[in-house]
């Protein structure tokens, strides 16, 4: 895992504001989540969780740290016919989420 210092946030949000992040790190998984929150140097900054960027509009520099929510997955957990469960990583696209599951002529 790598945390990135004095990141521009243009990539990471629609609108394409150029504004920058004190820290920066992609999290992947639980794992990474764990350590993040757990480390010294970092459990004590701001945090600012995002996901797609689409529902944000930068108006600052953010000061702190940035957790790009890539947690990803989809799985059935379980089928009973009429009743489906399905198990998404918070970092899912909304619409890829909805696409997988119309795939599956899951209603």
């Amino acid at each position: 895992m790598h945390i990135e210092k004095n990141t521009s946030l243009k990539p990471y949000n629609t609108f394409g504001i150029d504004v920058r992040a004190d820290y920066l790190v992609n999290i992947g998984g639980l794992g990474e989540l764990r350590f993040v929150l757990a480390d010294e140097q970092l459990r004590h900054l701001d945090r600012l969780i995002l996901g797609g960027g689409s529902n944000i509009l930068f108006t600052r520099p953010v000061e702190g740290l940035v957790l790009l929510n890539r947690m990803n997955g989809i799985e059935i957990l379980s089928d009973q016919g009429e009743e489906v469960l399905v198990k998404a990583g918070a970092g899912e696209v909304w619409h890829d989420l909805v696409m997988w599951c119309m795939e599956r002529e899951l209603g």
